[in-house]
C-alpha cells in the first residue's frame, strides 16, 4: 500500500509539474510526498525535495496554507542541520505579517522554529525577543490549558537569554522593560526578579559558581533539551555576562585599579579578568588600558588632539574670563573710592 501510494504521488508530482493552473496540486502532492519520506527517515531526499517548492510565488494558495507549508519547509531543513537553507527559508516570512488575527499558531511555531536556529548561532538577544513574542502571544490570547506551561517556560526563557546576550544599550532597555511592564510575572518568580534587579543596578554582582549554579539548574537554558545540546556553555556564558557587569560598574567608579584587587572584586582570577577586559575592548563593550609589568589597570579614556584642544580653549576662555571679571571689580572699587574722596 505504502508503495502504491509513492507511486501515485510521485505520478501526480510529474503530471502537474510546471503547469501553472495545477501548482497548488502539485505543493500538496509534494507535502504528502515529503511527509512519507520523512516517516520513512529519508531526511535528505526530502529536504532536496521540499526545498524545491517557491511556494510563496503560488497565487493560488491561501496565505494561511502558505506559512504552514514555509514553517514546514523550515522544520525540515532543522531535522536535516542545513542552517543555512533554514536561514533562506526563515527570510520568507514577514513577522508583521504574522500578528494578523487568526494567525497565532503559525506566529508561535515561527518563532520555536527560528529559536532551534537562533540556538545554533548562540543569538541570545535574538531567542529572547523570540520568546517575548510567544509569551505576549500566548497572554493577549487567553491560552487554553495546555498552553499555560508554553506560556510559563516562554517568560523564564525570555529573561534568561536576554541575561546571557552580549551587553548593549538594546539589552538594558529590554531589561528595563521586563522590569516595568512585566511586574506580576517577576513577582511570581523571585529568582528571575532577583537577576534582573542585579544587573540594572550599579552593583557588583557576587559570583559564587555553585551557588549560581544551584539557584539556575532546573530552568530550561540549563538543562539538556531539544536544540540545548550543551546547557553548561550557558552556564558559562552567564557567568562571563556577570564578570562584564561587573567590570562595567569597576569602570564608573575606579579610573586607576590593580588586576588583583579587580580579581577579588569579581571573585574570579586575574587571567580570567584579563582576558575578559580584553574582550570587552575589542568588542567596543570597554575601555581600558592594562600595564602587565606592575599589574594595573588603567580605564581612563585615551585622550585625542582635539580634545587637548577643546581643553586648552575652555582653559583660555575660562581664564579670559575671570581677568574680565577682576578689571570690572578694580574699576568699579576705583569709582567707588573716588566719589568718597570728592
Amino acid at each position: 500500500m505504502g508503495n502504491e501510494k509513492f507511486l501515485t504521488l510521485e505520478t501526480l508530482r510529474g503530471v502537474a509539474e510546471g503547469k501553472l493552473f495545477l501548482e497548488a496540486e502539485y505543493a500538496r502532492c509534494t507535502k504528502m510526498y515529503c511527509e512519507m519520506l520523512m516517516e520513512n527517515k529519508d531526511i535528505e531526499k526530502a529536504a532536496d525535495i521540499i526545498q524545491e517548492v517557491q511556494i510563496e510565488t503560488y497565487g493560488s494558495i491561501e496565505k494561511k496554507e502558505k506559512l504552514d507549508y514555509l514553517l514546514y519547509q523550515v522544520w525540515i531543513m532543522l531535522v536535516k542541520k542545513d542552517y543555512v537553507r533554514t536561514y533562506i527559508l526563515g527570510k520568507k516570512i514577514d513577522p508583521p505579517h504574522l500578528n494578523e488575527k487568526g494567525l497565532e499558531d503559525q506566529k508561535i511555531k515561527y518563532y520555536q522554529l527560528m529559536i532551534l536556529y537562533y540556538l545554533h548561532e548562540s543569538m541570545y538577544l535574538e531567542i529572547a525577543l523570540a520568546y517575548k513574542t510567544i509569551y505576549d502571544c500566548l497572554r493577549d490570547n487567553a491560552p487554553i490549558e495546555e498552553k499555560l506551561k508554553i506560556k510559563q517556560v516562554a517568560f523564564e526563557n525570555f529573561v534568561w537569554f536576554l541575561l546571557l546576550a552580549p551587553y548593549t544599550n538594546h539589552k538594558i532597555d529590554l531589561l528595563q522593560i521586563a522590569n516595568n511592564f512585566y511586574k506580576r510575572e517577576l513577582e511570581a518568580n523571585p529568582g528571575l526578579d532577583f537577576h534582573i534587579q542585579a544587573f540594572l543596578t550599579n552593583e557588583v554582582i557576587p559570583l559564587y559558581s555553585p551557588k549560581l549554579w544551584d539557584e539556575i539548574k532546573n530552568f530550561e537554558p540549563f538543562r539538556k533539551t531539544e536544540g540545548i545540546e550543551h546547557p553548561e556553555a550557558h552556564f558559562d556564558c552567564l557567568q562571563k555576562e556577570i564578570i562584564h557587569h561587573n567590570l562595567k560598574v569597576v569602570e564608573m567608579f575606579y579610573t586607576r585599579i590593580t588586576l588583583k584587587r579587580l580579581a577579588e572584586l569579581c571573585n574570579v582570577n586575574p587571567d580570567l579578568v584579563e582576558t575578559e577586559i580584553a574582550e570587552m575592548v575589542c568588542n567596543g563593550r570597554l575601555r581600558a588600558k592594562i600595564d602587565r609589568i606592575l599589574g594595573i589597570v588603567d580605564f581612563r579614556r585615551q585622550m585625542q588632539p582635539h580634545d587637548y584642544l577643546n581643553d586648552w580653549s575652555f582653559d583660555i576662555k575660562t581664564l579670559l574670563g575671570l581677568v574680565e571679571e577682576t578689571c570690572h571689580l578694580i574699576n568699579r572699587e576705583h569709582v567707588v573710592h573716588t566719589k568718597q574722596l570728592d
